[in-house]
């Protein structure tokens, strides 16, 4: 496979053509997101293991009613022992599964910021299981591509300039490309799919959309489980986990379903991407 096209670090106009190439799959860039401060709720559904298919994905009522209740959902940072079993356990990760070269420290720092996501978050640790199984991941911080990536072909995350350079951005950036890494099965049935059926390039890139979109319900959930040990910290920013506040100040997704995520794709030009790799793999 070719190496991804780099792209400017300035952040790119909606509908932008340009993208990073083929075998990858994440971000198109957070300039969209509202800038959200609010109160918060909670969330009474709590991960209950793979619901479909093979790859883990958010649980499927998060957000039916009644998805809200008073009791709070970061247990395991209350329990000092617990605590210490899930730092145990982000040690080992961080040191087998998880890789970069140490050079920048935001990324350093947004891995250790991602450990108060492992630690309260039982969707978080399952995707984690699963990106483990499948084998190490690659990260590092591109000063010349501005959105980021998941490489499938290379299983490396890429976070652009922009991504690295807020904390709490950077945290929720790279949790979804790596639950993109966890959805890699799904991506590759998706491409068998769409040969069998001989798919047009739109209906492959959306096809291809409507599996990542599991990525943004799964970091919804992150956020859920975990908000109040963000909020504890600093680190407390809903639309890095594709999430905002109402008017009413209750936490919401921001995108809510399958074809919500299809739809903006379209608008944004996310959809290029797909199409082109698709088109040049079946001339």
């Amino acid at each position: 496979m070719p190496s991804p096209p780099r792209r400017a670090a300035s952040p790119e106009p909606q509908g932008s053509p340009n993208w990073q190439g083929a075998g990858w799959f994440g971000h198109e860039g957070f300039s969209g997101w509202s800038e959200c401060q609010g109160n918060l709720h909670d969330s009474a559904h709590e991960w209950q293991g793979v619901s479909t298919g093979e790859y883990p994905i958010a649980p499927a009522d998060m957000w039916a009613p009644p998805a809200w209740n008073p009791y709070p959902t970061g247990t395991a940072s209350s329990h000092h022992q617990a605590l210490q079993e899930r730092a145990q356990e982000w040690a080992h990760l961080t040191t087998t599964t998880l890789q970069h070269d140490g050079k920048d420290p935001r990324l350093e720092q947004a891995i250790k910021d991602l450990f108060l996501i492992f630690a309260d978050s039982p969707t978080f640790r399952q995707t984690m299981e699963t990106v483990q199984k499948e084998g190490k991941v690659g990260i590092r911080v591109d000063p010349e591509v501005s959105t980021a990536y998941f490489h499938r072909q290379q299983r490396v995350v890429v976070l652009g300039e922009m991504m690295a350079r807020d904390p709490t951005i950077a945290m929720g950036v790279l949790a979804f490309e790596l639950s993109n890494a966890s959805l890699d099965r799904a991506f590759e049935e998706c491409e068998r799919n769409a040969a069998i059926a001989q798919l047009s390039p739109r209906e492959f890139a959306e096809s291809f959309e409507r599996v990542e979109y599991n990525s943004t319900r799964n970091v919804q959930a992150y956020y859920m489980e975990a908000r109040e040990t963000l909020r504890r910290v600093g680190l407390d920013k809903p639309n890095a986990w594709h999430c905002m506040v109402t008017a009413q100040g209750h936490i919401e997704p921001s995108t809510r379903s399958e074809d919500d995520a299809v739809a903006n794709s379209l608008a944004t030009g996310h959809f290029g991407r797909y199409e082109q790799e698709y088109a040049k793999g079946n001339m």
